[in-house]
């Protein structure tokens, strides 16, 4: 497969694909359009396409697992709390970087009209390429979350949560850039209902726990907590700020908005935006400060939701629901 004519030829890899399919996939990628799409995508960020490789497979888990190379301790998932990932960029050994993308997030079940799945898909191609180029953009600037998580000021509480929010402060960045070529072709304000769902699930469940495994309890918590965040740092990249600079809110607001998410959306919006889009060098003392700035907003959020959550200077761990009802 290849970009148009005035591009470098670019081959794009099939992967845990069934064999008897893998002709059929190929002359459909091709077809539709979306190959050469996803391909432009990834070269209009990263020029030089001696810097990455680009694999479309049937199995994203299966396929980043071998590329990897992981103990089955370690396996790669696709869940992240409410939502699930359709991509994943990694540089590998040799300094190249992987760009995997799962076959099916260029497509939506509920979609019927031949054309219009197509028009989907080439729309999915263009913002799937994008952003993952951006992941290697910030890694060859030495920008990605790994160079300047540590960096963060704080208490342990707000410090623990700095390696996922340094990832989140990532995504937002890139879909900050992303979204002026290639915005996604279904609006990240979709996200927020399963999102906020998850976390009174998990925070009702994990209440339930608290006698027979705080560890757990607190686990899911967290991991709930952290998933809406995520969330939270898609949704107000795609929203963007007010003339004023608050955040734009999503219309209509999904159910628990008012309790989750109302009172502090404007200072989730303002804090990340003061992070400048992927395509905008910044200094790892700037993102270290943005950084810091959201691990206090997290912890101060966790607390007016219902959960409770410190750790000591001896990594002892306390936690409080403090909701009677999530």
């Amino acid at each position: 497969m290849s970009t148009a004519d005035e591009q470098p030829l670019i081959n794009i890899s099939l992967a845990d694909v069934d064999d008897q399919d893998v002709n059929m996939v190929a002359t459909s990628l091709h077809a539709s359009g979306i190959a050469d799409t996803v391909a432009s995508a990834v070269l209009g960020v990263l020029p030089d396409p001696t810097y990455w490789r680009l694999t479309v497979s049937g199995d994203l888990a299966a396929t980043v697992n071998r590329l990897d190379g992981l103990p089955d301790s370690e396996r790669y998932t696709l869940g992240r709390g409410a939502g699930r990932v359709g991509a994943r960029t990694k540089q590998a050994a040799d300094g190249v970087f992987d760009i995997v993308i799962d076959l099916d997030s260029f497509f939506i079940n509920e979609i019927e009209d031949p054309e219009a799945v197509a028009r989907h898909a080439r729309a999915a191609a263009a913002h799937l390429g994008t952003h993952e180029a951006g992941h290697a953009l910030l890694a060859l600037r030495s920008e990605d979350s790994a160079r300047y998580d540590d960096r963060a000021s704080g208490g342990m509480s707000e410090r623990a949560w700095r390696h996922n929010l340094a990832s989140h402060l990532d995504d937002f960045r890139i879909e900050r850039m992303t979204r002026r070529v290639a915005p996604a072709p279904i609006s990240q304000v979709l996200g927020l209902p399963d999102a906020i769902a998850h976390v009174r699930d998990e925070l009702t469940a994990s209440r339930s726990l608290i006698s027979a495994d705080i560890g757990e309890a607190c686990q899911r918590s967290i991991q709930a907590l952290d998933s809406l965040v995520r969330v939270i740092a898609y949704t107000t990249a795609e929203l963007g700020l007010t003339e004023g600079g608050h955040g734009a809110r999503p219309h209509p607001r999904p159910d628990g908005w008012n309790r989750y998410l109302d009172a502090s959306w404007d200072t989730w919006a303002e804090v990340f935006h003061a992070a400048k889009p992927a395509d905008e060098a910044m200094t790892l003392d700037e993102l270290a400060g943005v950084l810091s700035m959201l691990c206090r907003l997290t912890l101060g959020w966790s607390d007016s939701v219902g959960f409770k959550w410190r750790m000591d200077g001896d990594r002892r761990q306390t936690a409080y629901w403090t909701a009677n009802t999530y």
